[in-house]
């Protein structure tokens, strides 16, 4: 096989697919349309000489020889990210640094686990720590060397900090599978009426991105039960007829795992950012530095 002849970024979708299997979750993780993708499979499939993955009422079913392909595709590719992220005064195969993340609710679900496959994959011996976002003095905690990263929907409202864009998601909105009130769709004129559970919030001087929204168009909802973190949702939506509204990876892992109806949220063209923020005095720490490079990355394969 001639290399040159083939596109190397077949294998990003080959390793989409394998992840999802479901051709839209797919196209979605890596950005793509729906018609790209189906069009990517099809070069696979010539390239490989297999079908790789077979349409069923479920989803995409990996066959054998994609199954024999994916962890080699996945070394690759992690061979790839290695080499783009590596610091150049930085080992970390030998290094036994600690990092403290503050990842949130959000980042421990959707980031913690493929960061932490990633380093397991290049044989990192760093100690990654997470600690919880809700610290009044996170601030001084990072300017001191103590906090190292921090994820959060906003960027750190100082200039003793940087920032970087990593994602941004489209929120998605929840409810128990025989909710009296919300069938197969969720209109805009349901979701204002229904009663929210909803996460505390620390800002006082910035209302949520959902109220700024509904603000905008004329419009309020019942803020009716408010909890410290996204995990204790779904069980709450569960077991009563509230709805509850979070990022789209967040809401798709949770309506799986606890069988509740998941909606895009009716608020046309509201998406919530999510920043990686860390203090100016580890700008150029080699270790600081590849991790930063290293976790986005991996949030551009999400």
């Amino acid at each position: 096989m001639n290399l040159r002849s083939v596109d190397l970024n077949l294998l990003t979708v080959f390793d989409a697919i394998m992840a999802e299997q479901n051709l839209s979750r797919a196209a979605d993780r890596i950005g793509m349309s729906q018609p790209a993708i189906s069009n990517a499979l099809s070069r696979l499939r010539h390239v490989f000489k297999d079908d790789l993955f077979i349409r069923t009422g479920h989803g995409m079913r990996a066959t054998l020889r994609a199954q024999e392909l994916a962890t080699p595709i996945r070394k690759i590719l992690d061979m790839v990210m290695t080499t783009l992220t590596q610091g150049a005064d930085f080992d970390y195969t030998s290094s036994t640094r600690a990092f403290n993340l503050v990842l949130s609710d959000y980042g421990e679900v959707v980031l913690l686990s493929p960061l932490m496959r990633w380093l397991d994959a290049i044989g990192a011996n760093v100690q990654i720590n997470v600690e919880t976002y809700m610290q009044r003095d996170l601030k001084e905690k990072m300017r001191y060397g103590k906090i190292d990263l921090c994820l959060w929907a906003e960027p750190m409202p100082s200039d003793a900090f940087d920032s970087q864009l990593l994602l941004s998601e489209e929120l998605y909105s929840m409810v128990r599978r025989d909710h009296p009130l919300v069938s197969n769709r969720l209109t805009l004129e349901q979701y204002v009426t229904l009663k929210h559970l909803v996460l505390e919030w620390r800002d006082t001087e910035n209302p949520r991105p959902v109220e700024r929204h509904l603000q905008r168009l004329g419009l309020s909802r019942e803020l009716y039960l408010h909890v410290h973190s996204f995990f204790s949702m779904p069980w709450i939506v569960a077991g009563s007829d509230v709805v509850c509204t979070m990022p789209s990876r967040m809401a798709k892992t949770f309506s799986e795992l606890h069988q509740l109806k998941c909606f895009k949220t009716p608020l046309e063209g509201l998406e919530v950012p999510i920043y990686l923020s860390w203090h100016r005095s580890v700008e150029e720490d080699p270790a600081h530095r590849w991790l930063r490079n290293g976790i986005a990355l991996i949030c551009e394969r999400l």
